[in-house]
């Protein structure tokens, strides 16, 4: 509706809008139904006599009744651990103002972007409303609706190690509460790593270790009182003795568990230090230690992890040399003649014991030939017994027939300490003493 005069009274207008006929009008002048779109009106003034303004009065608007549509750009969405949220947003006209409201909060004035802070636990809406220069409102505002949960899970172990035990393995079970997050695991100095529940150690070296398990939600809230468990690693320390080579002993163990013949391992169960002696048996030396002890001195072996120990012990060389002068007789009741000496560095002879294992000899003679004062003459089957300090003893033994179909007869001789039990034959025939 417009309204407009002249400088003259008494005068007419001719009104025009837009592309229309101008026609006769009064003040004021109204229109209606008029599109959205821009538009102009003129008036033009003829007074009495007829002269008409040349410089014609017009006015230019323009008609907008299509509010403008609301958008929010970016904001938070659907749960998240930040107690804070930003929101921007724009409207398809420009120049548009807007209203903002949070949850049932009163509505106010605001611009891109709208910030809100401390917001509590929960669910919660943001809504915004665009104005354009006419005044015409969204009628169906833009809104953004998100959860806010800061409160982090509970993480519990359920089953895995405690105390002190004798295994270098350990298996963890845990869950969160509530569920539905994921897990990172740590054990005693090593970083955090991402793990299920069932986490799985090996190798585990003995004495103190501490498990941390840190359960997170969906939204990244960590447990800030992780999980732990402290246990501690007690492995068995198992000692072992091998004995080994041509000859024989005894391993022995300061602490009386290892007595090797009859006792080869003993376990432990800390670390200690325990002193092997080797002792090897008539006729044998120690040759030494290998594995975890070396030399062929006393060996201390620290149980601090399972330790392997061999000792060796080799068969002393035979402690006499045979001679045979004169050979063998080889028919009708031979004569066998030897002379026994023993070797240097095996002591002396300390006893010769003829026919062993039960035989009997009736019908062969031996005959001590020296040393001086030996009997003359023994049936086979007896132990002689030299004087002290010999070292060389001469016989014969005259082979008749053996009684019980015997065709060998051993002689047996106990000698120097250090050299132990030597063995020798007499075989039938026209055999000689053999050696072994």
């Amino acid at each position: 509706s417009f309204t407009f005069h002249a400088t003259e009274t008494g005068g007419t207008f001719l009104c025009q809008l837009n592309s229309e006929a101008a026609s006769s009008c009064t003040s004021p002048k109204a229109y209606g139904g008029l599109g959205d779109g821009p538009h102009t009106f003129t008036v033009t003034a003829t007074d009495a006599a007829g002269n008409t303004d040349a410089s014609l009065a017009s006015r230019a608007w323009t008609v907008d009744t299509a509010p403008p549509d609301t958008v929010i750009d970016t904001g938070p969405t659907g749960t998240v651990s930040s107690p804070s949220a930003s929101f921007t947003f724009h409207s398809t006209e420009g120049g548009s103002t807007f209203v903002c409201k949070l949850d049932s909060g009163t509505a106010a004035a605001c611009t891109s972007p709208a910030n809100y802070s401390s917001l509590g636990e929960g669910s919660h809406t943001f809504t915004v409303t665009a104005s354009d220069g006419s005044g015409a409102a969204d009628p169906s505002p833009a809104t953004r609706t998100w959860t806010v949960d800061t409160s982090a899970p509970d993480t519990v172990i359920d089953t895995g190690p405690s105390g002190t035990v004798n295994s270098a393995s350990a298996t963890f079970t845990f869950h969160a509460s509530p569920s539905g997050g994921t897990f990172s695991c740590k054990l005693d100095a090593a970083p955090a790593a991402a793990c299920t529940s069932g986490q799985a150690y090996s190798n585990l070296a003995d004495g103190s270790h501490t498990f941390t398990v840190t359960a997170s939600d969906a939204v990244g809230n960590a447990d800030q009182s992780p999980a732990t468990r402290t246990w501690t690693v007690n492995l068995d320390k198992p000692l072992t003795v091998t004995n080994q080579g041509s000859g024989s002993g005894t391993v022995t163990s300061n602490d009386s568990k290892i007595a090797c013949g009859a006792t080869c391992s003993a376990v432990y169960t800390s670390s200690v230090q325990v002193t092997l002696t080797a002792t090897p048996t008539a006729g044998s030396s120690f040759g030494g230690w290998g594995g975890a002890c070396s030399g062929t001195g006393p060996c201390t072996v620290t149980t601090s992890a399972a330790r392997a120990v061999t000792a060796t012990f080799t068969a002393n060389p035979a402690g006499v040399n045979v001679t045979r002068p004169g050979g063998v007789t080889p028919s009708g009741g031979p004569t066998l003649q030897a002379t026994l000496t023993a070797r240097a560095g095996c002591g002396t002879i300390t006893r010769i014991q003829f026919g062993e294992l039960g035989m009997t000899f009736a019908n062969a003679v031996v005959s001590i030939i020296s040393p001086a004062g030996g009997p003359l003459s023994q049936t086979v089957g007896f132990s002689y017994t030299p004087p002290g300090g010999t070292t060389t003893v001469t016989l014969t033994i005259q082979r008749v027939t053996p009684s019980g179909g015997a065709t060998v007869s051993p002689i047996r001789l106990y000698d120097a300490p250090a050299c132990g039990e030597w063995r020798t034959f007499v075989g039938g025939g026209p055999s000689a003493f053999d050696t072994p």
